[in-house]
């Protein structure tokens, strides 16, 4: 059984280029996720508000050993993903279903947000 049509997380979407720049808008990859523009936040990890993390599976899911391109493209091919968080330091991502409306300081992590 397909964990993310389990937990009511359709990962579905096309995949779209390997560009990994520092633009705020990134070629699109299919899947509806063409011109996505994004509003990128250095040394930041996504919060539903606060300095609240949000509840695993239910506002984001998360993958290890993902680079951040994969992320980026799980995300943009999806209209329901809001945003996504990617940590070099643990080589993980978080694909958020809920808007987060906050950021908070963290070394090596990055919050890209749909605009």
């Amino acid at each position: 059984q397909d964990d993310d049509k389990y937990c009511g997380w359709d990962g579905g979407g096309g995949w779209g280029d390997d560009d990994d720049d520092d633009d705020d808008t990134w070629p699109g990859g299919g899947g509806g996720g063409g011109g996505v523009k994004w509003k990128k936040y250095e040394q930041h990890a996504c919060r539903k508000y606060g300095t609240y993390p949000g509840k695993e599976d239910h506002d984001y899911k998360k993958y290890h050993g993902k680079s951040s391109d994969w992320c980026k493209k799980k995300c943009e091919g999806n209209d329901w993903c809001k945003a996504f968080e990617w940590s070099k330091n643990k080589y993980s991502c978080e694909i958020w279903k809920t808007k987060p409306k906050d950021e908070e300081w963290k070394d090596g992590v990055r919050c890209y947000k749909k605009k």
